[in-house]
């Protein structure tokens, strides 16, 4: 049966009218109502499809079956696979984070990111990496965590996970060892009381004095320290002016020159002079400042002058003539003596 009424006997005509009723052999039989939200038939036993599919048809075909019941019984008896879920598809998997890395497709079907079995895929509504390979494996061993304390005895870590679809054979994910970073855990030392203050650093105006501390009550361990500073300085007035002592000023102006020409061989040749004074600072008075160390004036050659003209030092005819004939005459000496 079908809607909650019979087929006809075999022979009967059986017609459809126009409105929500049928007519067999004079009958009029209403429609069979189905409710919206009619749940879905189980698939059948396999032995029986064929015949559960024929009889389908044949309803069908004859008009009994209502087209919202054709489309639940196909779906059902052919359902999605699993496989054809869409996934973001990646190349490989990190095996430090064990997330999936280097994306090939953003929208794929599992089954086809699959064919590559090495590949990694992620589902779009969790987010879990999952590598394709069918077999599953233990990941490499993770580095060992840092110790769990910095001093005495501590404990460090190191974990893998399973990867692939299906379980690893073996318990251990997690390993530990004892770990000492330090021997021994660091103590911090106390200070010493401050020693007294030691003399103003100047003797007049303002400067500084200074005291300490060590830190030796007791003395830290194992790398321990004393928190602060180890020395103090304060601000001193001796109510004492300096005094000034005197700076030299830039040397003055070269004076004129004490003659015009230089001679033309053994004599005097004109000078110059130049004066500075004691006055960048001054040197004070009280209290007496120290004065400038050094000369006040300096003298040299002038520079550029011509030679004189007349007679040289040594006597007759021209200064240059004469000198020449001088030194001619002690290079000759000078041979015959060697």
């Amino acid at each position: 049966s079908a809607g909650g009424w019979k087929l006809p006997p075999a022979g009967e005509e059986l017609t459809v009218g126009e409105g929500r009723e049928r007519e067999v052999s004079g009958h009029r039989l209403p429609d069979p109502v189905l409710p919206p939200s009619l749940p879905l038939p189980p698939p059948p036993p396999h032995p029986h499809t064929h015949t559960l599919v024929q009889t389908t048809l044949t309803d069908m075909a004859v008009g009994i079956v209502h087209p919202h019941l054709t489309s639940l019984f196909l779906l059902a008896l052919f359902p999605t696979p699993t496989d054809m879920v869409r996934v973001r598809c990646f190349s490989a998997m990190d095996r430090t984070t064990f997330t999936c890395i280097n994306l090939v497709w953003g929208d794929l079907e599992q089954s086809e990111c699959c064919l590559n079995p090495n590949y990694c895929f992620q589902t779009e509504g969790d987010g879990v990496s999952t590598l394709c390979r069918p077999v599953s494996e233990w990941s490499g061993w993770s580095e060992w965590s840092p110790c769990s304390v910095s001093c005495e005895e501590g404990v460090q870590q190191r974990r893998r996970v399973c990867i692939g679809s299906g379980e690893c054979t073996g318990q251990e994910k997690l390993q530990a060892r004892p770990c000492i970073d330090q021997p021994c855990c660091a103590v911090d030392g106390g200070w010493s009381p401050w020693t007294s203050w030691g003399p103003c650093s100047v003797t007049c105006a303002v400067g500084h004095k200074e005291r300490y501390r060590t830190c030796t009550q007791p003395k830290p361990l194992c790398g321990g320290r004393c928190h602060g500073g180890t020395d103090q300085h304060l601000s001193c007035n001796t109510q004492q002016i300096c005094p000034t002592h005197g700076a030299w000023a830039p040397w003055g102006e070269w004076g004129p020159c004490s003659g015009t020409c230089r001679p033309d061989g053994p004599g005097t040749v004109p000078s110059r002079s130049r004066r500075r004074t004691c006055s960048q600072p001054a040197p004070s008075v009280m209290p007496a400042g120290r004065s400038c160390l050094g000369q006040d004036s300096d003298s040299g050659p002038c520079p550029s002058l011509p030679f004189c003209p007349g007679k040289s030092a040594l006597g007759g005819g021209e200064a240059t003539g004469d000198w020449l004939a001088h030194f001619s005459s002690v290079k000759f000496r000078m041979q015959v003596l060697v």
